[in-house]
């Protein structure tokens, strides 16, 4: 009974954490870097939004 508990917990978690995050920052930042800022020197993720800096 308490492992259905804790799984259904985590999945809760994580579809709240995937609903409120940026959807290019919750795979990494990989897509942010190659997708999102294409064509920036910086790009990073920060609290789940991706930041875009020195853009040309």
């Amino acid at each position: 009974m308490f492992e259905k508990f804790l799984l259904c917990l985590v999945i809760v978690i994580a579809i709240i954490s995937f609903v409120s995050a940026d959807f290019s920052c919750f795979f990494g930042d990989t897509i942010c870097k190659s997708i999102t800022c294409r064509g920036c020197t910086v790009a990073t993720c920060l609290n789940g939004e991706c930041m875009c800096t020195l853009c040309s």
